[in-house]
């Protein structure tokens, strides 16, 4: 993604409106902002981009105790690879917090599959570096069962650990 995502603060920053009514345009932007964490995500699974991680952070500390729409935002799936924040996240060099609030404030996602049918477990195993054994733990301690379920290429999230180990 090629914006300044300063651009996003005024979605990261906006919390529920506390007066009870919601006029159009408070609607429209709560739409948009429920794919910022996806956005987010996917800055901080690129690589060491500090500015992504820091409005992550914020976005967190923000929308933490909006049970229902941080569960909104957290399932939301970009439309062509069906990833949600926690596969972007799992993809990537993440940090382990980051990851174990999305499972703890929205355990669903992790039975979320995307275009493939991977899990989130399966993309952790999948990276091109080595997988972080932290995020594996808590990945496999939310949803055990997920280590044998198997993608639309029958491969289990073991088939490519193995191989990312031998690398």
């Amino acid at each position: 993604m090629s914006f300044p995502l300063s651009f996003l603060l005024p979605f990261i920053c906006m919390a529920s409106d506390r007066s009870g009514s919601i006029d159009e345009q408070t609607v429209k932007a709560k739409e948009n902002a429920t794919s910022i964490l996806f956005e987010l995500c996917c800055e901080v699974m690129t690589g060491d981009n500090e500015e992504a991680i820091k409005f992550l952070k914020k976005w967190l500390d923000i929308h933490r105790h909006e049970t229902e729409y941080f569960k909104e935002a957290a399932t939301f799936q970009c439309e062509f690879y069906n990833l949600t924040p926690l596969h972007a996240l799992a993809t990537g060099n993440s940090s382990f917090t980051f990851i174990e609030t999305l499972v703890e404030k929205a355990p669903g996602t992790l039975k979320m599959k995307d275009k493939w049918g991977n899990l989130t477990l399966h993309r952790a195993c999948s990276r091109l570096r080595r997988p972080s054994l932290a995020v594996l733990e808590i990945l496999l301690q939310a949803y055990p069962e997920s280590i044998d379920v198997q993608n639309d290429q029958c491969k289990k999230p073991s088939d490519f650990f193995k191989r990312n180990k031998s690398n």
